[in-house]
């Protein structure tokens, strides 16, 4: 492409170059179609030329104008000899000659797109004069190539009828679609003969009318809208037009067949396509006023349909977080197993707990984790070596929830909290702890049978490794000062300098630092509530609201751990169930159709709505 900048003399005809620039296309600029090539030419030209066009009035002229003027000078510059004069004796008989017919005729042009998205219909109507009328259209209803010319057709043919042009030239790149509308060929196609027909009932109303089979390349105006109403997506609310369509073989639920069949079958102008049973409904000769959304009702309230359907992964709620306010105030238990080959001493589960706040986590292997095991744990693990907590999260297991635990949490007043059935993630620090920890044993182990003796080096690295959430280290935030790893060939320089202390002056150096262990603790808390909220956002961004209000009927996912005989073909929900109680944070209560409720409540996610 190219471009001059050029002045013209006083007089206004003469032109001289100032500036010019030329570039070359490049290889997807090629792609371009004409009318693009020339937007992005003047596109650039006037980022080029930015000065000159701010300071200096802008006035597009057309290459026809310039083009008529230069012959329109070259004839008066240089006249021809061979002129032959009009008759003299009758001067109105070569004016009248001109046939002035064709600067009366408008011309129409159209296109139709089908895509996977929807289908659409684009038309440009040029008056007499040059005045374009596009014209777009949204098609709500499944159809072929074919179909949306044949649309695209019959609609410019009606916009042009409204604006009142009897005279009409119709440009298509559809060869097929102009070929049948001349006549030249018939259409075969059951789908296509009823448009055939009726476009042969329009042309009688102009007085003059050809279609014409034109390229792509000077359809692109039309083949562009047609595009652009086929991908838009339209929805309730958004001011749709009324549409209509036409037939004379429906007959209007309730009521005696419309002596217009236009009139009586005036439906909504919705922007969804028409489903399976809708078709089917109509080809038998029936329609309503609100049949599709009867038919996605209708198809919604199938039984087999809600039980089988894929498990909705979206989050229902936004995520609520929780953080502990000061260190061992809040602890979770999980247990790992049963872990296989066994260990030698015949232990085959790991009961780890870990501190909500400091990341701290204890672990005791066992060859059962019993009532009493359990207790014997939290007393002499978590109870005589940091305190009395607050709070004790664990899940659903009879081992962890029994009478034994009951009294001793009401011994120490401790609140013993469970989370949801079949919801680990709700207490996600412990299952990321034990993901670890698994981790870590596998690395270290060489002999599978001896992983016990490895635990507790393994629950050393984590304590020493730096937790992301906090960022630090569990053991700087519970003791105030890093661990002293173990030492190969070269001793660490905190041990030489304190090697030749003595035992006062290092007991005073070490209370000096344990001085600073609160700020080391303020720190992480912050660091963890914006780690959270990082986590939050991204979380709240893939959220789908849901909302479940008591008397609700829903149905349950089902729990994949139990055995079921139907195997791959058991279905994903069970139910239904009647909503009893809904919480605003996320939990659910439910009963079965006898009104029994669950003794545990269930998370929004592994519910959805059923529909009767």
């Amino acid at each position: 492409m190219g471009c001059m900048l050029g002045q013209q003399d006083e007089t206004g005809k003469k032109e001289q170059a100032i500036y010019y620039l030329s570039k070359k296309f490049t290889e997807l600029e090629t792609r371009y179609m004409l009318v693009e090539k020339t937007c992005y030419a003047l596109a650039w030209a006037s980022k080029k030329l930015r000065q000159y066009m701010l300071y200096y009035t802008t006035w597009p002229v057309s290459r026809m104008a310039i083009k008529g003027q230069a012959i329109a000078d070259y004839l008066a510059n240089y006249p021809s000899e061979q002129l032959e004069l009009m008759d003299s004796e009758f001067p109105n008989k070569d004016v009248m000659a001109i046939d002035e017919g064709d600067h009366y005729r408008w011309k129409l042009y159209f296109d139709g797109a089908a895509n996977a998205i929807g289908s659409g219909i684009g038309v440009v109507l040029v008056s007499p004069k040059g005045q374009q009328t596009p014209i777009a259209v949204k098609l709500g209803f499944d159809c072929t190539n074919n179909m949306t010319e044949y649309e695209a057709c019959i609609v410019s043919l009606q916009a042009a009828l409204e604006f009142s042009a009897h005279e009409l030239e119709v440009f298509g790149d559809s060869l097929l679609i102009v070929s049948q509308t001349n006549g030249e060929c018939q259409a075969r196609d059951p789908k296509l003969i009823p448009y055939q027909r009726y476009i042969s009932q329009l042309v009688p109303k102009f007085k003059y009318v050809t279609f014409t089979y034109t390229s792509r390349a000077h359809n692109h105006f039309a083949d562009a809208l047609a595009i652009l109403s086929s991908l838009i997506k339209l929805t309730e609310g958004d001011g749709c037009c009324e549409s209509k369509l036409e037939t004379s073989q429906h007959t209007v639920c309730g009521g005696s067949q419309s002596p217009d069949s236009r009139d009586a079958c005036r439906i909504d102008g919705s922007p969804r396509q028409q489903t399976v049973p809708v078709r089917k409904i109509m080809r038998a000769g029936y329609y309503w006023l609100i049949m599709e959304r009867d038919c996605i009702r209708h198809v919604q309230t199938c039984h087999k349909c809600q039980m089988y359907q894929n498990c909705k992964n979206a989050p229902p709620q936004y995520l609520h977080t929780m953080a502990s306010p000061w260190p061992f105030s809040a602890w979770g238990m999980d247990v790992i197993g049963a872990i296989t080959p066994k260990a030698s001493n015949e232990h085959e589960f790991i009961l780890v707990a870990i501190d909500y706040f400091t990341k701290w986590v204890e672990a005791c292997s066992f060859k059962n984790v019993t009532q009493v095991a359990v207790n014997r744990f939290v007393k002499n693990n978590i109870i005589c070596r940091y305190g009395m907590p607050e709070m004790l999260i664990t899940d659903n297991a009879s081992n962890l929830n029994n009478r034994m635990m009951d009294q001793l949490c009401q011994q120490f007043k401790i609140q013993h909290h469970n989370f949801a059935p079949y919801r680990p993630k709700m207490n996600g620090v412990v299952e990321a702890a034990n993901k670890n920890v698994k981790k870590i044993l596998s690395k270290m182990i060489e002999m599978y049978k001896d992983w016990q003796e490895h635990l507790p080096y393994a629950l050393c690295a984590y304590r020493t490794s730096m937790r992301t959430s906090v960022g630090a280290t569990p053991y700087s935030l519970v003791n105030g000062i890093e661990a002293v790893l173990v030492e190969v060939e070269i001793p660490s320089l905190r041990i030489l300098s304190q090697t030749q202390l003595d035992e006062a002056e290092w007991a005073q150096a070490h209370y000096k630092q344990l001085n600073f262990i609160d700020e080391k603790r303020l720190t992480a808390l912050c660091h963890e509530q914006l780690y959270q909220r990082r986590i939050e956002r991204a979380y709240n961004k893939k959220a789908r609201l849901r909302t479940f209000q008591p008397g609700d009927l829903v149905l349950k996912k089902r729990n994949t751990a139990l055995s079921d005989t139907r195997g791959k073909f058991a279905p994903s929900y069970e139910g239904p169930y009647v909503v009893k109680k809904a919480f605003s944070g996320g939990a659910i209560i439910l009963a079965d159709m006898d009104g029994e409720e669950f003794r545990s409540p269930i998370n929004f996610d592994s519910i959805i709505k059923y529909h009767v």
